[in-house]
């Protein structure tokens, strides 16, 4: 099974996403290189409640949450 079929697998929650969606972009990254470690959110609402990209955030990366409000 290569690293693609495994994302099914990853059923942990992170503490600020809805469905572990940080958890996910971890994994995923850890598989195709992470060479800039940079983000973009678009319809990331204010960065932390509900958040897919704060888990990034808190391993360092840095980014831009971009939102309509």
């Amino acid at each position: 099974m290569n690293w693609i079929e495994r994302l099914y697998e990853i059923k942990a929650k992170d503490l600020y996403s809805q469905n572990g969606e940080g958890l996910i972009l971890e994994y995923v990254f850890d598989n195709v290189g992470r060479q800039y470690r940079k983000f973009y959110d678009i319809g990331g609402g204010d960065g932390f409640y509900l958040s897919n990209t704060r888990h990034l955030g808190n391993l360092g990366w840095s980014g831009v949450v971009l939102d309509r409000e």
